[in-house]
């Protein structure tokens, strides 16, 4: 294994010297220059698109779910409707929030 990791070694180096460089000058640096620099999204926009996407998701797997099943959730959540609907949201907002902040890095 050592012996074949040493002859593909010597092969690489064999190839490098073999080839001729270019040397460009400025040309490289001229060329980046003048490409048009990409244009991100402000924090909010990328946030309010990735809110809207995780309300279409959310309406659509609502709809496709039998009444049945919501409405158990319901009565179940009742008496606490309100403190698990804030804890909905707020769960959705921080995902949607970690996840464009994972995106960027």
């Amino acid at each position: 294994m050592t012996r074949d990791i040493e002859n593909l070694d010597t092969t690489l180096a064999r190839l490098r010297e073999s080839e001729p460089t270019f040397s460009g000058g400025d040309f490289t640096a001229s060329v980046i220059t003048q490409l048009a620099r990409s244009n991100q999204l402000p924090a909010w926009i990328s946030n309010g698109i990735l809110l809207g996407a995780t309300a279409l998701g959310s309406a659509i797997v609502a709809w496709q779910i039998p009444l049945a099943v919501p409405v158990g959730l319901l009565n179940a959540a009742a008496t606490n409707f309100s403190a698990v609907l804030i804890a909905g949201v707020a769960l959705t907002y921080g995902g949607a929030l970690a996840a464009v902040w994972a995106a960027d890095r």
